[in-house]
């Protein structure tokens, strides 16, 4: 009972110093963790200590990850975190704690939110553009993020992180590209990749796009094939390197790819395109039943296209050129350009935080 009270002496004390309080704390954990972990106990303390007139930001820090450590309830542990930010609204740890908790609840309004603030308190962090504009980006909102995406790369240093700068001119690519800014789109790859040569998403988005043009075959290759090696069983990946070969007429290689590819597939995608180009590589190397199936596979899971319907119709492959001039140039081709091949979109799943 003594040693409680003389612990809430100094604890409470305004003249006992920060050092001294955090040492004590963490001895008292240790203790009770040692009792068998009455968290109740703990959680009272810091409570205590932090219902004063101006209370402690690094005691609430230290109390937001006591009970991010316990596992306490996602809910519980977000209101400790914004209590430090109440006290010291420009920490950088417990506002990136508390992003990337409410990013994996998804929760991507309250991530924007914090986020503006952070702009605020620290514009220099360019980690809160990123997830600010991510959050935009799950929500289909893109000017929005691009407009947040700008705002980072505005704060771009010689010591800026290489991988989140990278990442930052990725998704801008992929947004400009879909909104028709091809040149600008890569533009924003180039940027991307000579910050990290290796951003397996951006190699990948920019060779298949390089691809869909016709243009910068070697260039195109060279990207994808970085990406397989990379990730050999990533059937987006394997697909892109398999078309590209097609595209410069190696069916026979192509074919290889493509096999892997399908072999591969992420069930839990929209793989119409892929199956589509299986199709378009079987039928080049001559087997024209196999590639009806494909084709047929693609149509009865939703890819109605013009150019599908051809393909099935006449059994064989037809280029969109063709398409476009069988159909007086009203061909709806699959929606390749408006989906990201890196599946990135909709994978709520992003780097560690602290990294950034």
């Amino acid at each position: 009972q003594l040693a409680g009270q003389m612990l809430d002496k100094i604890l409470m004390s305004p003249k006992s110093d920060l050092e001294t309080k955090v040492m004590m704390y963490r001895s008292f954990i240790q203790k009770n963790e040692s009792e068998g972990g009455d968290s109740t106990k703990v959680i009272a303390l810091f409570d205590k200590a932090l219902n004063v007139a101006h209370p402690s930001a690094e005691v609430a820090e230290i109390r937001a990850a006591y009970m991010s450590l316990k596992k306490m309830p996602a809910d519980s542990v977000c209101r400790a975190f914004e209590k430090v930010l109440t006290i010291a609204p420009d920490n950088v740890n417990a506002r990136m704690q508390l992003v990337q908790m409410l990013w994996n609840e998804k929760k991507y309004d309250l991530v924007s939110q914090q986020c503006k603030a952070a702009q605020e308190y620290n514009p220099e962090e360019m980690v809160f553009y990123y997830f600010g504009g991510m959050a935009y980006y799950q929500k289909n909102k893109e000017d929005e993020a691009l407009r947040e995406f700008r705002l980072g790369l505005a704060q771009v240093n010689a010591q800026s992180p290489a991988d989140l700068v990278s990442d930052l001119y990725a998704v801008t690519g992929d947004i400009l590209h879909k909104k028709g800014e091809e040149q600008e789109a890569f533009a924003a790859y180039d940027s991307c990749l000579q910050w990290k040569d290796d951003n397996v998403m951006a190699l990948n988005n920019y060779a298949y796009y390089l691809s869909e043009k016709g243009v910068d075959l070697h260039k195109a290759e060279a990207m994808s094939y970085k990406t397989i090696k990379a990730e050999p069983n990533n059937g987006t990946y394997l697909d892109t390197y398999a078309w590209i070969l097609f595209m410069e007429e190696r069916y026979h290689e192509a074919k290889i790819y493509i096999d892997q590819a399908i072999a591969n597939l992420d069930s839990t995608q929209n793989n119409n395109t892929v199956i589509e180009h299986a199709g378009d590589i079987y039928a080049m190397n001559g087997l024209t039943e196999e590639a009806l199936k494909f084709w047929k596979q693609s149509y009865d899971a939703g890819n109605k296209s013009e150019g599908i319907m051809a393909k099935i119709k006449n059994k064989r492959y037809i280029t969109e050129e063709e398409i476009k001039r069988m159909t007086g140039g009203s061909a709806v081709t699959p929606d390749r350009k408006s989906q990201s091949r890196s599946g990135a979109k909709k994978n709520n799943k992003l780097r560690n935080g602290k990294k950034k």
